[in-house]
């Protein structure tokens, strides 16, 4: 004798239950709707910090006075400059000052067609020193304008460059943007460098 299932029999037995019968569609339509539940999203993920010295060196937290913010910003925006003077590549990638780097940072210069990366610019960098032994940067001005109310601040460098191939001197200007991220700390966003001509004819 063929055997009748109410819809919640097979609603209990589920995937393992073959019928050898079809129930009817009055049935059926009586099986409650599964649904699904999805997991919620994960939450937006932040920026990583370049390097572990981000997190783990202390006492590189920026200062929230707005004169030692100023001395912080031109004290660590030409650490390029001085890791080139003082050919010290090996600290390149691990020199306190790095902590304050932003992850997407970006270097200008009106000589190559794309930005660089931090590492790219080292690495331009230490090639320079190797084709011009005396090749050196010499910082003549330093000044910042800071904005605490939007969070950003400019510091701006006056620069001559000795020892390259075929010059005595050449000037530059440089200048690195800074923004404030929402737990106040400050990120060096990008760089921005130009050569002039020799000294003396003024710049191009």
């Amino acid at each position: 004798m063929a055997h009748h299932f109410t819809a919640q029999d097979i609603h209990q037995l589920g995937r393992r239950y073959n019928p050898t019968t079809t129930p009817s569609s009055a049935q059926i339509s009586t099986i409650p709707p599964q649904s699904t539940p999805h997991p919620p999203p994960p939450p937006p993920q932040k920026f990583q910090p370049q390097s572990t010295l981000q997190t783990q060196i202390p006492g590189t937290e920026p200062p929230t006075d707005p004169l030692d913010l100023k001395s912080f910003l031109e004290r660590t925006s030409p650490i390029g400059l001085h890791i080139i003077n003082n050919r010290d590549f090996s600290t390149s990638n691990t020199h306190p000052s790095l902590c304050h780097l932003h992850p997407s940072h970006e270097i200008h210069f009106d000589n190559y067609p794309s930005p660089l990366t931090w590492d790219e610019y080292m690495n331009i960098s230490e090639k320079l020193v190797q084709e011009n032994s005396k090749y050196r940067l010499e910082l003549k001005g330093i000044d910042s304008d800071i904005d605490e109310v939007s969070g950003r601040a400019t510091v701006h460098m006056e620069i001559e460059i000795f020892g390259l191939s075929g010059t005595e001197r050449m000037a530059g200007v440089s200048s690195v943007e800074w923004e404030r991220d929402e737990t106040g700390r400050w990120w060096a966003i990008s760089a921005v460098g130009m050569r002039g001509s020799e000294i003396g004819g003024g710049f191009v």
